[in-house]
C-alpha cells in the first residue's frame, strides 16, 4: 500500500484521502494491475485516480474503463450514488503505447460515465489539465 498518491496534481480543497495504492482488477482478457487514489469530500462526492503502471501484466485502464469502474464500485464505493463520484484516468507519457516520448508528465482524462441501473455501460475521455477543467458531480 502506498501512503502517498502516486500522481503529481494538487489534492482538490475540502477532500480527504481514503485510500491509495495498487489494485488488481478483472478485465475481459485477465488479471490486471492498476494504482487506485481515492478522494472524499464531507459533502458525500469522491474523486478515484485510477493510475496506469508500468508494471500492469494485463489490460490497460483506458481499454477496459467500466471493468475498472464496476471493481471500484464493489470493493470501495459500494451503495454510493454514482452521481457522486469523479473518474480520472491517470498515466505518465513514459508509459504510453503511443507517444514513448520518455518524459515523466503526468496526464488525466476525465472519465465521463453514461449509467445505467449503477453500472457503467459507455465511458468517454475528456482532457484535463488543471483542477479547475473537471466537471464535478453535484454537491
Amino acid at each position: 500500500m502506498l501512503n502517498a498518491p502516486i500522481f503529481a496534481m494538487t489534492k482538490p480543497a475540502g477532500f480527504q484521502l481514503v485510500r491509495c495504492g495498487i489494485f488488481t482488477w478483472r478485465s475481459r482478457k485477465g488479471e490486471s494491475l492498476s494504482g487506485l487514489t481515492l478522494m472524499r469530500h464531507p459533502d458525500g462526492r469522491y474523486l478515484v485516480v485510477v493510475s496506469e503502471l508500468a508494471e500492469n501484466p494485463g489490460t490497460s485502464i483506458t481499454n477496459d474503463p467500466e471493468a475498472v469502474i464496476a471493481h471500484v464500485l464493489k470493493t470501495y464505493l459500494e451503495g454510493v450514488e454514482p452521481a457522486r463520484m469523479l473518474f480520472l484516468e491517470h498515466y505518465r507519457d513514459s508509459l504510453s503505447y503511443s507517444t514513448g516520448s520518455g518524459q515523466q508528465d503526468d496526464r488525466f482524462d476525465q472519465w465521463l460515465v453514461q449509467w445505467s441501473g449503477g453500472v457503467a455501460r459507455h465511458v468517454s475521455w475528456r482532457s484535463v489539465r488543471r483542477l479547475e477543467d473537471m466537471v464535478w458531480p453535484p454537491a
